[in-house]
């Protein structure tokens, strides 16, 4: 098992690629994120998530530019 710690750090240091742009204006999917990291979508996605969260579904990543 992956620590959170050790998430945020591989996260860090990865360097990533947008796939494709999302629901919301600035909103990338990026790839690139190391298999180790994956974890599974969720099943009823979150109404809110705050400006600046990491967000990670299985092989994506992607960062809220706004709340």
């Amino acid at each position: 098992k992956v620590t959170e710690r050790e998430v945020a750090r591989v996260h860090a240091a990865t360097e990533f690629r947008v796939a494709f742009c999302g629901f919301a204006p600035g909103f990338g999917y990026l790839t690139g994120l190391p298999e180790r990291c994956h974890v599974p979508r969720r099943a009823t996605p979150r109404t809110a998530v705050p400006a600046g969260a990491v967000a990670l579904a299985g092989p994506y990543t992607g960062v809220y530019p706004r709340s």
